[in-house]
This record gives C-alpha cells, sequence and structure tokens, in this order.
C-alpha cells in the first residue's frame, strides 16, 4: 500500500466518525439541554404559567443527573396542594428519549389532583404518548434514590417519575 492510498483511508475513517460523532450529538442523545427536543412533554411543562412553581427540570442518563431535591419540592408542593411543575428527560440505555412532565394542578373533587404527560419515543419498549390525572403522589425510595409514584390515575395506570 503507498502513502497515497493510506492517505485516502485515513481520511474516509476521519469523515465516518465525524459523521457518526455529528449524528451522535445532534440526534438529541447527547450533550442537549432538556429543553431541546423535548417534544410535546416539554411544551406542556414550559407552557404552564408563571403562578406554577417550578421546581425543576433534569435530563437522566445511566443514573447521572437525578436531582432529589426537585422531587421533594413536588411532593411538598403536592401534599399542600401548591400550583407546581417538574419536567424530566430519560435516556433508555440505546439513548431513547422519554419525556415525563407532571404539575400539580390544585384541588379536585377526589382531593389534589396531579398531571401526568410522558412522551416515549423508546424504540425498544412502550413508546407513544399518554396523559392522565392521577390523586395520590408518593415519594417511593425502594430503588435506592428517592422516585415520585403516582397513583390512584383516571386511567387506572400508576406513573413513576424516576
Amino acid at each position: 500500500m503507498d502513502k497515497k492510498q493510506l492517505t485516502g483511508i485515513i481520511i474516509g475513517v476521519l469523515i465516518v466518525a465525524a459523521a457518526g460523532t455529528a449524528f451522535y450529538f445532534g440526534a438529541g442523545i447527547i450533550g442537549n439541554d432538556v429543553s431541546e427536543n423535548g417534544g410535546e412533554a416539554f411544551q406542556f411543562y414550559r407552557d404552564w404559567d408563571s403562578q406554577f412553581k417550578d421546581c425543576g427540570n433534569e435530563e437522566l442518563r445511566g443514573g447521572f443527573g437525578y436531582n432529589k431535591s426537585m422531587r421533594e419540592c413536588f411532593k411538598e408542593a403536592y401534599d399542600g396542594c401548591r400550583l407546581a411543575k417538574i419536567h424530566q428527560k430519560l435516556l433508555t440505555i440505546e439513548g431513547d428519549p422519554i419525556y415525563t412532565t407532571a404539575v400539580v394542578e390544585g384541588e379536585a373533587p377526589l382531593g389534589c389532583k396531579a398531571h401526568v404527560y410522558v412522551d416515549s419515543r423508546d424504540r425498544f419498549g412502550k413508546s407513544g404518548k399518554s396523559d392522565t390525572i392521577c390523586y395520590s403522589v408518593i415519594l417511593d425510595s425502594s430503588s435506592g434514590q428517592e422516585s415520585l409514584f403516582f397513583d390512584d390515575c383516571e386511567d387506572g395506570t400508576q406513573r413513576f417519575f424516576y
């Protein structure tokens, strides 16, 4: 193999590596703020006006990015039935995003209500959008870190905010 062929191969490898890196970072798999590419779940979170306490947003990947204080803030708001909101972008092991927004909307006939909206783009698990109202929010630590557990939901489901 001569020097010209070797140079061509090296340039080809660099182009493929650059394209792969650009796809990886540009596709929202890594490096994007939670507000970017957040789909309808983030719009749902963002559109609640300033009277709602913003308990925070996070991006979780491989166990990193966990914010315990935002869960405590939301649970405290729910217990007092005060308006609040949180948002999460959870990346699966394959890098697929699952966006979740929860909003404490206030009193309802069945008690304080939390609106939970999920926009899952998980290619290997359950994907799609779901939207429900839940009347029970529990701070659960059975997984080793505190998660919000939504129960008594109108659609008959239970939800976790990991």
